[in-house]
């Protein structure tokens, strides 16, 4: 996934597509897409965005549990930069 400052997001990637089911006309923003996967940590979630845009490189954050469209659950291991 690939995002504006402001959350909007810009790509998702074929792979990233294919493994959560939500193409980027589901989740416009990343609070969207936290909103429909995420619901019960959003404010866990929007912390570690924070981490990521203040450090400046990459961050690993680890494993976290989505739901994908379809409403099934799986687990992401989590690294941005």
């Amino acid at each position: 996934m690939i995002y504006a400052e402001d959350g909007e997001v810009l790509l998702l990637s074929k792979s990233w597509t294919d493994s959560s089911g939500y193409a980027r006309e589901d989740i416009p923003t990343v609070d969207a897409w936290i909103k429909k996967a995420m619901d019960k940590k959003n404010g866990t979630i929007l912390s570690y965005i924070d981490k990521v845009h203040s450090a400046g490189k990459k961050v690993e954050d680890g494993d976290y549990n989505i739901r994908t469209k379809d409403g099934d659950n799986r687990i992401w291991y989590f690294s941005s930069a």
